[in-house]
């Protein structure tokens, strides 16, 4: 695993991991301040639909495997989005 720069691009097929805050309920509980326990997943639980765009095209939809609390982090969500293996643009915008 390694940082993607404009030196080290991700490309198309690859798995990419992004963080944030604010995506919503999970299947379970953790209490406020804590670390996310690493025992098990805590997904989320809100109806989501991944799409990614590209430049000047209209949303695609793509896969995201991984869409939790990032396990060990306080508050923070890991999404993992598999970059399409078709994907012709320089950009990919979750």
């Amino acid at each position: 695993m390694s940082l993607v720069t404009d030196a080290s691009p991700a490309r198309p097929g690859e798995l990419i991991h992004m963080f944030g805050a604010g995506y919503g309920p999970v299947d379970g509980k953790v209490q406020t301040g804590e670390p996310t326990p690493t025992d098990r997943l805590y997904r989320i639980t809100s109806g989501c639909t991944w799409r990614a765009l590209g430049v000047l095209t209209d949303p695609s939809p793509i896969e995201a495997p991984f869409a939790r609390l990032a396990p060990g982090m306080v508050g923070v969500y890991q999404l993992d989005f598999r970059i399409p293996s078709d994907w012709p643009y320089p950009l990919f915008n979750a």
